[in-house]
């Protein structure tokens, strides 16, 4: 897998305009970041789809209290702003094979076509979908982002994740500005310097590590301590500590894994490979794990687990089963089947799908 390293990061850092970076075969470890958040996300979906609650469910059993103060809110941030990520890069590369004004409207149409997908989701096979509300945001603000300039993106994205934050805490509306803040902070390198083995940028990411990774457990530790009072504070509060609590952990996620990344001389790890699969076939992972569920829970009505302690465990499962089948798809094939069939309607043309 060919790594963007040839890329000159001191100008895009210095502020100069050396336009769209190039991008040279796939960023690995943007793959590998993408299947660690699907892994997080699926986490929380399929205990929502697997195990029944009911009014009198236990909210302090530890598997519950683990899930809201170690996974919940942890990698959605990841995800969504991986997805301005992604993009920015295939809006750059677009821009050297055809005019501006077609880029452009060919990232509409990718947002729009991925906006009847969602919907499938939403009413077929969870009713917690993010891709509905991911192709509004994206069309909504990540578009008339392509007619900024970089520096005010990346700032409004930034500065809006954070207010965001504040106001609302851990909340899905959180997803908009993080999206926005990936689109901007592509366009300033953030890939390249994510694989970038250079002596001062590890040193960088070192510290970016310990501080947000400080930060992240120290509210993580707030957040259960609140969660475990007698009397619980203001929503607003728990929410604004959990959601923080989840931005800094995840910073501490991306830039831990590119230190990782980076020691192995940006060619990854066995360990790895799991998870760059699953980040190649992440929009069909997605669906597939709800469709799964839901066939389960028609076939087998008594899927649903009344054990919490079963939870993960059937998480994992299900994961393995994923990571198993698409290794051996993409042996013969170059995208996932759902990634294909977008790429087809984006480009309104059959995309070569075999290797």
């Amino acid at each position: 897998m060919t790594t963007a390293a040839t890329v000159t990061w001191s100008g895009l850092r210095t502020g100069q305009n050396v336009g769209p970076a190039p991008t040279i075969g796939r960023y690995g470890f943007l793959d590998v970041l993408r299947g660690v958040a699907l892994c997080g996300i699926l986490f929380v979906n399929l205990r929502d789809l697997l195990y029944r609650w009911t009014e009198n469910a236990d909210l302090h059993h530890p598997v519950l209290r683990f899930y809201g103060v170690v996974i919940q809110g942890r990698f959605v941030p990841i995800f969504a702003f991986l997805f301005g990520v992604s993009a920015w890069l295939l809006y750059s590369s677009t821009q050297r094979r055809m005019p501006v004004r077609s880029a452009r409207w060919l990232m509409v149409r990718r947002f729009a076509t991925l906006l009847p997908i969602g919907l499938l989701n939403l009413f077929l096979l969870y009713s917690g979908d993010i891709l509905t509300m991911y192709a509004v945001i994206a069309l909504v603000l990540v578009v008339p982002a392509l007619f900024l300039p970089r520096g005010p993106v990346l700032v409004l994205g930034i500065v809006g994740t954070l207010v965001a934050y504040w106001m609302w805490g851990n909340s899905p509306l959180i997803a908009a500005t993080l999206m926005v803040a990936g689109f901007g902070a592509a366009q300033f390198g953030l890939p390249q310097w994510l694989e970038s083995t250079r002596r001062r940028d590890a040193v960088i990411a070192a510290v970016v590590v310990a501080a947000s990774a400080a930060a992240g457990v120290g509210l993580t530790i707030l957040q259960n301590s609140m969660m475990n009072a007698g009397a619980l504070p203001a929503p607003d509060v728990l929410d604004r500590v959990g959601g923080f609590a989840g931005l800094f952990t995840a910073v501490a996620i991306v830039t831990g894994l590119s230190l990782l990344w980076r020691a192995c001389g940006g060619r990854g790890t066995v360990t790895s490979a799991p998870f760059s699969i699953l980040g190649r076939t992440a929009l069909t992972n997605y669906l597939a794990a709800s469709a799964v569920v839901q066939i389960l829970l028609h076939v087998f009505p008594d899927t649903q687990l009344t054990n919490l302690w079963w939870l993960p465990v059937a998480t994992v499962g299900i994961l393995i089963v994923q990571i198993l089948a698409s290794a051996v798809w993409l042996r013969y094939f170059r995208y996932g089947p759902v990634e294909w069939a977008w790429r087809c309607a984006t480009r309104w043309e059959i995309v070569p799908i075999r290797k």
